[in-house]
């Protein structure tokens, strides 16, 4: 849980960043990209899928997810 709030975090604060024309630090992209590696890596073992598509598949279901809810 500590790790999805984290990424959500810096993705929020990057989101409000870029729109005021500006890039996201350095020590917020390190962290970042750190949190996902753990996350991704135990993602790929509790999923039985290689650590590489984690990502992708994380968007396909999230896709998914928005699909049933707006049919509704």
């Amino acid at each position: 849980m500590d790790l999805l709030k984290l990424i959500k975090t810096i993705y929020v604060k990057n989101s409000i960043t870029v729109k005021h024309g500006k890039q996201l630090g350095q020590v917020d992209n390190k962290f970042m990209k750190q949190a996902e590696e753990l996350l991704y890596g135990e993602f790929a073992v509790a999923l039985k899928i290689p650590k590489e598509k984690v990502k992708s598949y994380i968007e396909y279901r999230v896709k998914e997810l928005e699909k049933r809810t707006v049919s509704y």
